[in-house]
């Protein structure tokens, strides 16, 4: 998952897309969809959680696609750190 990660981001993430895009023969729709598939690989869907994926993946522009996919990587990576809402001053 570490190399799903590439943000935070302060503009739309085209760069990133476009070398993605070159490993999937140049389509960004297809490089941006591995990447949200491969963002939520391994965790349990149900069937109404399987069709919000699959909505996503074709509603959403491969940007906003990308950036949630990492959004997804960060807080994954995150995992039971604690937040700086849980430090105590």
């Amino acid at each position: 998952m570490n190399e799903l990660v590439a943000g935070p981001y302060d503009s739309e993430p085209t760069q990133e897309i476009r070398a993605a895009a070159a490993r999937h023969g140049g389509d960004s729709v297809a490089a941006a969809n591995a990447r949200w598939r491969e963002a939520l690989d391994g965790l349990p869907l149900g069937e109404y959680d399987q069709r919000i994926v699959d909505w996503a993946a074709r509603a959403m522009d491969q940007s906003t696609l990308w950036v949630f996919a990492d959004l997804l990587g960060r807080a994954r990576q995150s995992g039971n750190q604690p937040s700086s809402n849980d430090i105590a001053d």
